[in-house]
């Protein structure tokens, strides 16, 4: 299991006229043979003229047998333990073997404690985790981990609703701090991964794609004040491509940028729908040469 920083679950019978078929069938068997044939004699005969009806007797017996053991291997019983390393046990084991199994609550002697689902002696199905710490998590679990649908919260109000495999927040879900700060989308391995939205503490927005916990991709950033900018992003920097447009200036730059700055050529729009081309260099715009022949 992940560590808090990175964050930071189990009659026999032996004939009967249902199981020969119709009534016909059961008094053929009965009259078929002579009386004076010995008894083991007539059931080897019948056995081999009806080679079917016998089978599948053999075969339903066979199949209560298997479901009887079933029954026997799964029978559960309560069950209080006490360990040799100072944690505990209370609740549901498999009666044959005392494997954890069915709804239980184990504790830690540090403080740890899981209440919920175990099978053949893990954390699987639906359960509580408990850390030392503060923190939670409530959800399902395979195979003693995180995984599928489930809620983690931390000590300070900060949680995280969504998918996770083994151990880890892989797929959809929403992340959320007390401070305002919120992300809403696809992860893969704890980090934002592929399409989400992001709220920040200021109040911008970014909705885009996302590589690696970070804006990479195609993606669309917000300002508070109404400003935005559209465009490609590499390593959470504007790269490539954009349009950046300021309505309170009522201006609008369509070019190419370079680690967040404007950089090459680039066309001002102006309020008067004036288009004016200017040249940038990391952010500075140079002077625009003209020559005369």
């Amino acid at each position: 299991m992940q560590s808090n920083q990175h964050l930071k679950q189990e009659h026999h019978h032996i004939f009967s006229q249902s199981n020969f078929g119709d009534q016909k069938e059961s008094l053929a068997l009965e009259t078929s043979v002579s009386r004076d044939t010995p008894i083991l004699e007539k059931i080897q005969l019948e056995e081999e003229k009806y080679p079917e009806v016998f089978g599948k007797e053999e075969a339903n017996l066979e199949e209560e047998n298997k479901a009887e053991q079933v029954s026997q291997e799964d029978l559960l019983i309560y069950k209080e333990v006490t360990y040799s390393d100072g944690s505990s046990y209370k609740g549901q084991v498999k009666a044959a073997t005392e494997e954890r199994h069915g709804q239980g609550t184990y504790l830690w002697e540090d403080g740890r404690k899981y209440i919920g689902q175990w099978k053949n002696g893990l954390r699987e199905g639906y359960g509580t985790w408990y850390y030392k710490s503060g923190d939670i998590y409530e959800g399902e679990w395979v195979n003693e981990m995180f995984h599928g649908n489930g809620l983690y919260t931390w000590k300070d109000g900060t949680t995280y609703k969504g998918k996770w495999r083994n151990d880890c927040i892989n797929g959809k879900g929403l992340y959320i701090q007390l401070d305002g700060y919120s992300y809403e989308g696809e992860y893969k391995d704890n980090m934002k991964h592929g399409q989400g939205v992001e709220l920040y503490t200021n109040g911008n927005r970014y909705v885009g794609q996302f590589q690696n916990g970070l804006k990479h991709g195609e993606g669309v950033y917000t300002w508070m004040d109404g400003r935005t900018h559209e465009g490609h992003w590499e390593y959470d920097k504007k790269n490539g491509s954009g349009v950046y447009i300021d309505p309170g200036r009522r201006r609008r730059y369509e070019g190419n940028w370079k680690d967040d700055k404007l950089h090459g050529k680039a066309t001002l729009i102006s309020s008067s729908r004036e288009r004016i081309s200017e040249h940038y260099d990391n952010g500075k715009m140079m002077p625009v040469l003209k020559f005369c022949r």
